[in-house]
């Protein structure tokens, strides 16, 4: 629970935002670069290492990581969100390894 409320830290560290520039959500885009997936909120900079899985996990309907960007689309996103984005990706990352564990257990 405390994973999801972003309260507690994985082992899981995606997510570092590169690139120079004034951090406005453009157009979220995700982009495969040398088996590393890029999640682009403008043309500059990115949040990189967001593995595909990852970007691809929907709760709700939602696309998780997809949703919180386009919701702030036109706006500079500031540390705070930025850390948000990849503590999320993190705490996907946990959710997906959690539920192969739970698959395997529950398989027979």
């Amino acid at each position: 629970m405390n994973v999801h409320l972003l309260e507690q830290d994985t082992d899981f560290e995606y997510g570092e935002f590169i690139g120079n520039g004034n951090n406005v959500v453009e157009r979220p885009i995700y982009l495969m670069d040398k088996k590393i997936g890029k999640l682009y909120i403008n043309k500059t900079q990115c949040f990189t290492n967001i593995p595909q899985a990852v970007y691809n996990f929907y709760i709700g309907g939602y696309q998780v990581l997809d949703k919180y960007l386009k919701d702030r689309k036109g706006r500079a996103i500031g540390l705070l969100e930025v850390e948000n984005i990849k503590r999320t990706a993190g705490a996907l990352a946990f959710t997906i390894n959690q539920m192969k564990k739970i698959d395997t257990l529950t398989k027979n």
